[in-house]
């Protein structure tokens, strides 16, 4: 648990050892639900995958948070309380104000992130 974001892991692959942090890209297939819409989003169905590169803008706190030191392989499930993901202001139609987030997640790579000149 971090912050509140909860994180179980349901499989790991021990031969991989590059761990998602400063300096590193995660590309990660997942599904992801609020208690309104169970399944508003699911990346693998839509064959669009995260691609996140370490400290960029896009994913709420609590998920960075989840995918830190997470490696190529992981399997998890995330949970990420309101106040961690869209708060009182919710996300368009899928999250209501001051709803959780849940998360399925799959790690396809963990990979160096290029050096931007």
């Amino acid at each position: 648990e971090v912050d509140g974001t909860r994180v179980w892991m349901f499989a790991q692959n021990d031969k991989f050892t590059d761990e998602f942090g400063p300096n590193k890209r995660i590309g990660f297939h997942c599904y992801i639900s609020s208690p309104s819409h169970p399944l508003y989003y699911d990346s693998q169905k839509l064959n669009n995958p995260f691609n996140y590169g370490y400290g960029e803008p896009g994913l709420v706190p609590g998920l960075k948070k989840a995918l830190n030191n997470a490696k190529k392989a992981d399997l998890m499930l995330v949970h990420v309380p309101a106040d961690q993901a869209y708060g009182n202001k919710g996300y368009l139609d899928y999250v209501k104000p001051n709803e959780d987030l849940f998360y399925r997640i799959f790690v396809m790579e963990v990979k160096d992130q290029p050096i931007e000149n």
